[in-house]
């Protein structure tokens, strides 16, 4: 996954499923895949993992699925379990600022 990114500033990336788990059955909605935040530039191995990679599994059939992907940027680490974390996702999913479907 590449994203622009700044000298200095660190990112929190949020995988996640808005249709889960079908677009003609999105009952879950919008399933969390996966979350790293305090990511220096684009390693996402040096940020630090808030909850692991889960991978998707559409039923069979299913057609077309999306995939968001999204990173926001931050000028300041987060601190692990705190409500700065809650507040990056919800600025992050809410804004959008970067999003590849896939």
């Amino acid at each position: 996954m590449t994203y622009p990114t700044e000298a200095g500033a660190f990112y929190t990336v949020i995988m996640t499923d808005p249709d889960a788990p079908s677009r003609k059955d999105p009952k879950f909605r919008e399933w969390h895949h996966w979350m790293v935040i305090n990511v220096p530039g684009h390693d996402v191995s040096q940020g630090t993992t808030n909850s692991e990679y889960i991978g998707s599994g559409p039923p069979p059939n299913t057609g077309e699925y999306n995939i968001v992907k999204c990173s926001c940027t931050r000028t300041q680490i987060l601190a692990f379990a705190t409500a700065s974390v809650v507040y990056a996702v919800w600025a992050c999913m809410l804004s959008l600022i970067q999003v590849f479907h896939t």
